[in-house]
């Protein structure tokens, strides 16, 4: 899962990436983490600045086969950016876990492709928003 990660941080560290962002007038992430709940605790000093992506790895069980371990891992990307008061800007809400999407879906790790499976619904505060974008990748050990 370290690779996993690794790679995600490295391609939205990426000047590409971020070029992406750029050209669509979003603020590209400020930084990729492993979640911990940061978002969940209004009042939390140990949150990073927005916006930013917070990846977690959910339950997955591997299989053993001709000496091989594999499993399907299901990769939860959180976008938390902040909250928009403008109006004329809500619409950046929602373009911007597109791009992140569009981004991460079909990324190559180590020969394995993250493809992007569902959206949950938003979660937002007063301070911030968030969309999960559900991935899976098939990995081997």
């Amino acid at each position: 899962m370290t690779t996993i990660f690794n790679a995600i941080e490295a391609l939205f560290a990426d000047q590409d990436t971020k070029d992406l962002f750029i050209a669509e007038g979003l603020t590209p992430p400020e930084r990729v983490i492993v979640y911990n709940r940061e978002y969940e605790e209004e009042e939390a000093d140990h949150m990073p600045p927005r916006p930013y992506l917070s990846i977690q790895f959910d339950r997955h069980e591997w299989a053993h086969e001709d000496g091989v371990k594999q499993a399907d891992i299901p990769v939860i990307v959180h976008v938390v950016q902040d909250v928009i008061s403008f109006e004329e800007k809500q619409e950046d809400l929602l373009q911007y876990p597109e791009l992140v999407v569009s981004v991460l879906d079909e990324l190559a790790i180590s020969g394995d492709v993250l493809e992007h499976q569902e959206s949950d619904p938003d979660h937002d505060s007063r301070h911030y928003f968030v969309k999960k974008e559900r991935f899976m990748i098939l990995a081997r050990r």
